[in-house]
């Protein structure tokens, strides 16, 4: 017989990033607009946004930036709070 077991983790995956301020304004055009950028990109609904919406340059920046940059990165498993795994079995 074969089965297979699913268990639904979830995991927070926090980044950090240092990159010289010149670079981010060469790329963006000041620091505060980084800021602005950066706050339209939250999922979060209580996200402040703030300037305009970033144009597609901003966004491939940005791409560039958080593709590139990382210094480090830390998970957080919730799963473990909440008691653990949601588990499910199914039938192969």
């Amino acid at each position: 017989m074969k089965f297979k077991k699913n268990e639904r983790h979830i995991v927070i995956r926090s980044y950090s990033y240092e990159v010289d301020d010149q670079l981010v304004i060469e790329r963006f055009g000041s620091l505060d607009r980084f800021t602005e950028v950066l706050s339209h990109m939250s999922e979060a609904e209580w996200s402040d946004l703030q300037g305009e919406e970033p144009t597609e340059e901003e966004l491939e920046h940005l791409t560039e930036l958080t593709d590139g940059y990382a210094t480090d990165s830390d998970d957080y498993w919730l799963t473990d709070d909440k008691g653990g795994a949601e588990i499910s079995y199914e039938m192969n």
